[in-house]
């Protein structure tokens, strides 16, 4: 209950006539006895005036032995220090406000109880002096419903919020606060839409007008989801519903939140989940095409070379027979390396990720310097065999970074992944080009990762195609199963590949929208 005047002299020839309403002393005694609101009339040294029956009822106090007295008896202990100050703050500003809502004021009764109310002040002058006209409100019996509704609401899993005409919060249950981030005491008495995100509010602003234009429960969100935004600047996804109160007469709504972080989280697994299927199948289309087409072939020259070996055991040409063996056991282990690496094509989609913190650049390094170790001895094993003067120089190894490198994922899938596109890049160089180099970029935001060579190219009319099973160039000795795996290792990890490729060289481009760079 904090009102009055300053004790200051001279204060209420600071206002114009027209700045308070204005009256006699009988004409204010008259309407404070008639009023039948609990009323009083105020001094500017905080010295009550005049008082009626309903007020002196509520405090408990006898038939005016309230009159002359200091409106700080009428004050509980915890705001008296501070109530001088607060009276001149409202004598600096002398405007009709109401106290009250949004926070809890009290009353001390005689006896010492405290009643929760709510406080009008009105400035006037009575024969030309400075004064307040009080009006004072019980709400305990809506102080008494308010804790049961609390009550209830708080028992509720869902989050729901009461605001008024004016929409302010008054009522918060836990379930709210939680995702607001705020306590209820910080939610009362403020405005609801301070916390809609600014990429919501259009649409919070059109769904609250239809909402008070028909007056009827309404679901804002009609299938959208609308975001809270916590004091952290964190935003919490919600589906709000809006439902009147008494039948919409007094203006208070009751709002529902539906925190929809987990149903969001778990609709895009499933869509992952999804997702990966959709590639398994396709990989099973490709399979199935190619086990067809690409073991077919072998299969039958294992058998035509068995046949020639029945033909030469008849004819007892033993050096043929076991030329013909020789060829038919080397096709056999070749397209047995074939079914293994199909196996491991396979079992990569099976294993779960394990997801570590790793220097991605420094990664890359090493792998480089044991491939290269690698392949240095096996081009060296191919050349004593099939010597050839076109071989030039290794490639020299450009790495450049933009940023940091420093990546959280899984670190082997990744790692193959790129391991596969150093090799062919290697195995693929142009050999008549004296300078060979190999290239990786690194870019942040989002995570790319680029592989270059200025190799021999792939013909414009084989890109398309070039992550499929066994797809193979011409010349080359694998199993044509190195690029589908790439592609199958990105995917894995939420991101896609590119190619691009000419007479210069080829580029593999990886990216990573959603994987995690730590600085």
């Amino acid at each position: 209950m904090t009102l009055a005047s300053s004790t200051t002299s001279g204060a209420a020839g600071r206002y114009p006539p027209g700045a308070l309403h204005q009256g006699t002393e009988a004409g204010f005694a008259t309407a404070v006895a008639l009023t039948p609101v609990p009323s009083l009339l105020v001094a500017q040294d905080g010295q009550i005036l005049l008082t009626n029956a309903p007020l002196e009822h509520l405090f408990g106090y006898p038939p005016e032995a309230l009159n002359n007295a200091p409106l700080d008896q009428l004050l509980p202990g915890n705001i008296r220090q501070r109530h001088p100050e607060l009276i001149h703050a409202f004598w600096r500003d002398p405007t009709p406000r109401r106290l009250g809502q949004g926070r809890e004021l009290f009353g001390r009764r005689l006896d010492g109880s405290l009643i929760p109310l709510e406080i009008g002040l009105t400035p006037v002058r009575v024969d030309g002096q400075a004064q307040v006209f009080v009006t004072i409100f019980d709400i305990s019996a809506r102080t008494i419903s308010e804790t049961r509704l609390l009550a209830a609401l708080d028992a509720s899993a869902a989050a729901m919020v009461m605001i008024n005409d004016q929409g302010r919060i008054d009522l918060v249950n836990r379930a709210a606060c939680d995702i607001f981030g705020l306590e209820a005491a910080a939610l009362a008495g403020s405005q609801f839409d301070r916390y809609v995100a600014d990429s919501a509010l259009q649409v919070f602003y059109a769904c609250r007008e239809a909402f008070l234009t028909q007056s009827r429960p309404i679901r804002m969100s009609q299938g959208r989801v609308i975001a809270i935004r916590h004091p952290s600047g964190k935003e919490t996804p919600v589906q709000i519903s809006l439902a009147p109160i008494d039948g919409g007469t007094d203006g208070n709504v009751m709002v529902t939140l539906v925190d929809m972080t987990n149903r969001l989280a778990h609709e895009r697994e499933l869509k992952s989940r999804n997702d990966s299927l959709a590639a398994l199948n396709d990989e099973l289309r490709q399979f199935s095409y190619s086990a067809s087409h690409d073991l077919r072939a072998p299969l039958a020259t294992i058998a035509g070379l068995l046949d020639l070996c029945l033909e030469d055991f008849d004819a007892g040409d033993d050096v043929e027979c076991r030329r013909n063996i020789a060829e038919a056991l080397a096709t056999s282990h070749h397209n047995i390396h074939k079914v293994e690496a199909v196996l491991t094509l396979a079992r990569s989609g099976q294993d779960l990720e394990r997801p570590e913190t790793f220097d991605l650049a420094q990664a890359i390094r090493n792998c480089w310097e044991d491939l290269r170790a690698d392949l240095e001895a096996e081009a060296e094993a191919a050349d004593a065999i099939h010597p050839t003067e076109e071989t030039g120089p290794f490639p020299t190894f450009t790495f450049t970074i933009t940023g940091e490198a420093v990546v959280r994922t899984d670190s082997q899938m990744l790692m193959t992944a790129i391991e596969n596109l150093l090799s062919n890049a290697w195995r693929f160089r142009d050999r008549k080009k004296r300078h060979q180099w190999v290239t990786v970029r690194l870019r942040l935001h989002p995570l790319s990762i680029a592989v270059s060579d200025n190799g021999l190219g792939i013909a414009e009319a084989e890109i398309p195609r070039v992550f499929e099973l066994f797809r193979r160039s011409s010349g080359s000795s694998g199993h044509g199963l190195g690029l589908a795996l790439v592609q199958k290792h990105v995917r894995r990890l939420g991101g896609s590949v590119a190619v691009n490729s000419g007479p210069d060289g080829t580029s593999f481009i990886l990216t990573f929208p959603s994987m995690e760079t730590v600085s």
